[in-house]
């Protein structure tokens, strides 16, 4: 089963302790007006990602996390799989939550197991592909390593598709996953398009934008990435 649903309240994103910011507080409150509003049992990554456009994931992580602590709601472990840990989040005054949870762990297991995880990949980079080819741009590459010459060998990663459009080549990387990209993950892509003389393309669900412009877009004239 796909880890893509284990969503313990970590610090994603985040480094080191940092002043209190007051979006967290912002967050806690619209996450328990959502949250005491309804019978309804919810789980961590859902919540993050419907308040994404407000809050990066890890300020929505750590609301809730001190609304737990504050006893303003109620968190319940589970596991979806071995090793897989969910937490599902329900108010204080729904005591009754057992049935509807049962079947919100079956929903989440359904469309985490391995084989529709994978193909949640392959499908996100035919899109792409599609979309390209239709505009003239033209394929280099799948699961480039290397490119005329140049080639990336400190790692086993690869870039998933390298492109090229009016003389300049693209190092393209698909995610089509809840998750943001895994920061390292993302360190290491953008090596490999600097190794490849590459310009770097995220093609994503989502990117923190505290990520994409320092680190994907500005980076010089010659060298500036772009985020889909």
């Amino acid at each position: 089963m796909s880890d893509e649903y284990g969503d313990w309240l970590e610090e994603e994103g985040e480094e080191e302790p940092r002043p209190r910011d007051e979006q967290t507080d912002r967050a806690k409150a619209e996450l328990l007006e959502r949250i005491q509003s309804f019978d309804r049992v919810y789980y961590v990554q859902q919540l993050q990602v419907l308040h994404e456009r407000s809050f990066f994931h890890w300020i929505t992580g750590r609301a809730l996390r001190e609304l737990i602590a504050e006893g303003q709601i109620n968190a319940f472990s589970q596991e979806l799989s071995a090793g897989v840990p969910i937490r599902l989040i329900v108010r204080r005054s729904y005591r009754h939550w057992k049935r509807e949870g049962q079947r919100v762990l079956e929903l989440v297991r359904r469309y985490s197991q391995g084989a529709f995880a994978r193909a949640l990949g392959p499908f996100g980079e035919i899109v792409v592909d599609a979309a390209f080819a239709s505009a003239g741009v033209r394929l280099l590459g799948r699961d480039v390593r290397s490119i005329e010459g140049r080639a990336w060998t400190a790692t086993d990663h690869n870039l998933d598709r390298a492109y090229e459009l009016d003389g300049v080549r693209y190092g393209v990387e698909v995610k089509n996953t809840l998750k943001y990209i895994d920061d390292r993950e993302l360190t290491v892509k953008l090596e490999i398009c600097r190794a490849l003389a590459l310009r770097p393309l995220f093609v994503v669900r989502m990117m923190p934008k505290t990520w994409a412009w320092p680190r994907v877009i500005r980076q010089g004239r010659d060298r500036c990435g772009f985020g889909l």
